[in-house]
């Protein structure tokens, strides 16, 4: 082999090596363009996730509720309580929110739903929970009517 072809060999096996390289350089920019992008989208999403729990949680709520009203004739504190410990069992304590319907015993419940409780015909239960770890709460209310109200919503603020 001649010292004209080695060069020309070296020259070629360069050309590909800065070629890789530079495909590899590409990705590596484009993965990072990728994340600072889609982090807040998927935060955003992971948020919106979690605020299913309330909706989800409210309507196992209202269903018990429900339940023991067509078979007592009336709402009572004491279905929400057995819902209640029933619930607590089933989530091993881990939900992110924290659902009420006397707000005397809960300081922010009655900031937020003073108007929550149950009469024989009635009831409204409030569900709050940090999803973000800022001062605002995420805040939902249901009645005996199923009106779900996000009052307070924490992804927007």
């Amino acid at each position: 082999m001649s010292e004209q072809q080695e060069k020309k060999g070296w020259s070629t096996l360069t050309k590909i090596l800065v070629g890789i390289g530079a495909v590899f350089f590409l990705l590596i920019v484009v993965g990072i363009v990728a994340s600072i992008v889609m982090v807040p989208k998927f935060k955003q999403f992971q948020s919106k996730a979690k605020q299913v729990e309330a909706k989800s949680t409210l309507s196992s709520a209202y269903i018990t509720f429900q339940a023991d009203s067509a078979e007592f004739g009336k709402f009572t504190a004491q279905s929400f309580e057995t819902w209640s410990q029933d619930y607590a069992s089933i989530s091993g304590g881990n939900s992110l929110y924290t659902v009420v319907l006397d707000p005397a015993t809960d300081p922010v419940a009655q900031q937020h739903c003073a108007d929550c409780g149950v009469t024989n015909t009635t009831f409204k239960i409030v569900a709050y929970g940090n999803l973000d770890d800022d001062e605002t709460i995420d805040v939902w209310t249901m009645d005996h009517e199923k009106n779900l109200v996000n009052v307070i919503n924490d992804i927007e603020n």
